[in-house]
């Protein structure tokens, strides 16, 4: 970038609406607040263009093992894929990322998740390709979670087919408001 050229406007900061009750009307929410920002313009803006929340439900842990189950549908588009024709290994890192930080959102509360928290691990094992012009159906389970701490699963399977294509496990920290404010670059949002 030259010295004659305006700075870009700040990165938007992801919080779930918690005044949306229907978990998948807060998800979808979020998501179209990167998808459809015009002064977004981060690199994961092509998932979020085109990821789509199909369930979203918060689960009794006691009884399920989780503590809430998100489904997303993402269309692989030639942007995402390799030379191969394949998404690219950073780009299913960065869907799992996208979608388990998202699975928080049924259980949102103001102060409590209500931020998608930041990542401590992220762990992927791909199983089998990812070819471009298919659907991944990404079911999300939000495992554990605690004031400051979340452990979320994620599986990737072929819509059409159901064949797993990918494993991730997310563990990520909590930020709270005061903690987001302090670690805010300047000027942003």
């Amino acid at each position: 970038m030259s010295s004659s050229s305006p700075p870009r406007k700040p990165n938007v900061v992801g919080l779930f609406n918690t005044s949306i009750a229907d978990p998948v009307e807060r998800i979808q929410a979020y998501i179209d607040g990167y998808a459809k920002n015009p002064d977004f313009h981060g690199w994961d803006l092509i998932v979020m263009q085109h990821t789509k929340v199909v369930s979203a439900r918060k689960t009794q842990a006691t009884t399920t093992g989780m503590e809430t189950h998100v489904v997303f549908e993402i269309e692989i588009v030639p942007g995402m894929c390799s030379s191969m024709g394949n998404a690219h290994g950073g780009m299913i890192a960065t869907m799992s990322d996208n979608t388990t930080s998202m699975a928080a959102g049924p259980m949102a509360e103001e102060g409590f998740w209500d931020f998608g928290g930041l990542s401590r691990t992220l762990n992927i094992t791909y199983l089998r390709p990812i070819p471009q012009g298919i659907v991944v159906r990404s079911e999300n389970f939000v495992r554990s979670a605690g004031k400051r701490l979340c452990a979320i699963q994620c599986v990737m399977k072929d819509k059409a087919t159901g064949k797993v294509l990918a494993l991730a496990e997310h563990n990520k920290a909590a930020l709270d408001a005061e903690g987001r404010k302090q670690r805010r670059a300047p000027g942003s949002l």
